[in-house]
């Protein structure tokens, strides 16, 4: 490995390890309403995912295999970063619903067949408590 390879390694994991270490704080608690603590969960369970892939990847003994499950996780790791930590959260009065509402919202502007995909998950996770 080279320094450079080295220098443009090292973000991603740091980043990586920076963005699971905050996700893993998202826990299920009685005070938060039926979405968010439906939303704990789903970071839960992909965090769960993520540590398995984690796993895979570094068994593979292949740096090239490491730089690109990191690069594969990242995206992923960003959003759902971004949604736990999303402002709406501050209000608690209705903050379940304008949460739904701002995932159908990304869902409609992106573009990203992905990530699209993603936020329909997420959706269809927090309104679950809504249809059981």
């Amino acid at each position: 490995l080279t320094p450079d390879c080295l220098e443009e390694i090292v973000p991603s994991f740091l980043e990586c390890g920076q963005l699971v270490r905050r996700l893993k704080e998202a826990a299920w608690q009685p005070t938060q309403g039926f979405v968010r603590n439906a939303f704990a969960v789903e970071v839960q369970n992909m965090l769960e995912a993520h540590d398995e892939l984690i796993e895979t990847v570094m068994e593979s003994n292949s740096v090239i295999a490491i730089v690109h499950g990191a690069k594969t996780l990242l995206p992923g790791l960003r959003l759902l970063h971004d949604l736990w930590y999303w402002p709406g959260w501050e209000r608690p009065a209705g903050s379940g619903v304008a949460f739904l509402q701002h995932l159908v919202n990304c869902a409609s502007a992106t573009t990203d067949r992905i990530v699209q995909n993603l936020y329909c998950g997420y959706f269809i996770s927090c309104a679950r408590p809504f249809l059981t």
